[in-house]
């Protein structure tokens, strides 16, 4: 494994709602996430590519980040009466990895394809010098109001993600990562056979649907990097405050990020991140990959400025710390 950390840092995190209000209006997250932006620059872990799941957002509502793009796939599948969304994916990119690229972008509307799953999104940017592609995944719950089935769903996702692989082939400039909140426990249930060593991870896992996840992994030739790569215990902590979820487990692991096997050595840097700034049960994934799309990034001021553009957002200094198992 490389020790050097100059690269493109990739994070994925369950937002857990960035509307949780009536009509998609912001609940204050945000101004969370810019915060966490600023804070994870001046620890020296800037962002340059954040996979959201649960965006809870509706119709065509965006997250608007300054310095950053936004790629949504809101869930069309709503309550009649239901003042706000659920479920939503998107990834927000830093504007500095955009200038002159050509980009791509999918979001597989014909959910019938996927077990009625709309937890799907492809970036692909492309470069005169490389090419990244982001898959960003949400393995919705199964619900009466919302049937899924998320056997297909992984099937018909890691289709789609095999077929990157291909294309990118033995090309070190062109790069796949897969991110995302599967909702699956995995376990001990071990990708690539060990292969690459024996992934770490909780004793239990979620049965014929982990093995599913795992033949779905393996048959696309990926491999999880987390576990491996670094130490890791748990990414999920749901409260225990309600009936509804008292009997939740207290810890997971549901969260992943993953890319093909034959390019595991291309991984500079794996870890977790505690956002403290933002509101959510989930913690942040994070790889520190190739920077092969080598474009040139802005100052630390200039894009401090840029943040603080944001209406009535006086600069505050918090916690993000990065979490060692």
């Amino acid at each position: 494994m490389a020790t050097a950390i100059e690269g493109l840092r990739v994070l994925s995190l369950n937002i857990r709602g960035y509307s949780a209000l009536e009509f998609g209006e912001s609940n204050g997250k945000q101004k969370d996430l810019v915060t966490a932006f600023e804070e994870c620059e001046k620890d020296g872990k800037t962002i340059d590519i954040l996979c959201i799941q649960e965006t809870h957002l509706l119709g065509d509502d965006a997250i608007e980040i300054p310095g950053h793009t936004w790629y949504g796939r809101n869930r069309t599948k709503v309550g009649s009466n239901a003042p706000k969304g659920s479920g939503g994916i998107g990834i927000l990119v830093r504007d500095t990895l955009l200038q002159g690229a050509k980009v791509s972008h999918e979001t597989y509307e014909d959910a019938s394809k996927f077990g009625e799953c709309e937890g799907l999104q492809k970036l692909k940017i492309s470069t005169n010098k490389g090419r990244l592609t982001i898959f960003n995944v949400y393995g919705e719950q199964h619900r009466k109001s919302f049937p899924v089935n998320k056997e297909t769903f992984f099937k018909a996702a890691f289709l789609k993600i095999r077929e990157s692989f291909n294309d990118d082939g033995d090309d070190p400039k062109k790069l796949t990562l897969v991110a995302g909140d599967f909702n699956v426990r995995l376990g001990q249930k071990q990708d690539q056979k060990g292969t690459r060593g024996k992934r770490g991870g909780e004793k239990s896992n979620s049965g014929k649907l982990a093995d599913t996840l795992i033949r779905q992994i393996d048959g696309a030739d990926a491999i999880i990097i987390h576990g491996r790569a670094c130490h890791w215990n748990f990414t999920f902590y749901p409260d225990r405050k309600t009936k509804k979820n008292a009997d939740h487990p207290d810890r997971s692991v549901i969260d992943y990020m993953m890319l093909a096997e034959p390019k595991y050595d291309s991984v500079l840097k794996a870890g977790i991140l505690v956002p403290l700034t933002i509101d959510t049960d989930h913690k942040a994934p994070y790889v520190v990959i190739p920077d092969v799309l080598q474009q040139k990034k802005t100052s630390k001021s200039t894009r401090r400025q840029t943040a603080k553009k944001v209406a009535g957002l006086p600069y505050k200094r918090a916690a993000v710390r990065e979490f060692a198992a």
